[in-house]
């Protein structure tokens, strides 16, 4: 799984809010608890910066696949960033966790069947730790 610390707004409802230069942060404590409960788990838990995208396929993915691993962006995924944004503007701690299904550079090339039972225990997994990191939030 990949806990998400912030996300590149690639997207087109945020910028309706704040401008481009905001950025979309996770909260410490939910980023925190999340990691916590996926290693307690003994998920393999990834964390770092994910890209935000309103679409997977566009004529410069190919130049956003370079320019996201040159700087280190683990995942492209579609809702973090206005999650993480408006919750940000609204005093919401949030935070996101990712289950990978694929690899990007596949989907550019068309191949987007995934391997359905790693995405399955990835989304359980994901989910387990969503909870668990609901429930060590709630006592404190």
């Amino acid at each position: 799984n990949v806990v998400g610390i912030a996300a590149v707004r690639d997207e087109g409802l945020t910028r309706k809010f704040v401008p481009e230069i905001y950025p979309a942060l996770a909260n410490l404590q939910v980023t925190n608890a999340l990691c916590a409960a996926g290693e307690k788990q003994a998920t393999q838990v990834h964390t770092g910066i994910v890209h935000t995208s309103d679409s997977f396929r566009s004529p410069t993915l190919e130049q956003d696949i370079k320019t996201a691993i040159y700087a280190g962006v683990l995942a492209f995924e579609m809702e973090a960033a206005t999650v993480l944004t408006l919750a940000g503007l609204g005093g919401i701690r949030a935070g996101c966790i990712f289950s990978i299904d694929g690899y990007v550079t596949n989907v550019a090339g068309g191949n987007v069947v995934p391997d359905v039972d790693a995405r399955n225990q990835g989304i359980k997994s994901a989910i387990r730790s969503s909870l668990d990191a609901i429930v060590s939030l709630s006592k404190k």
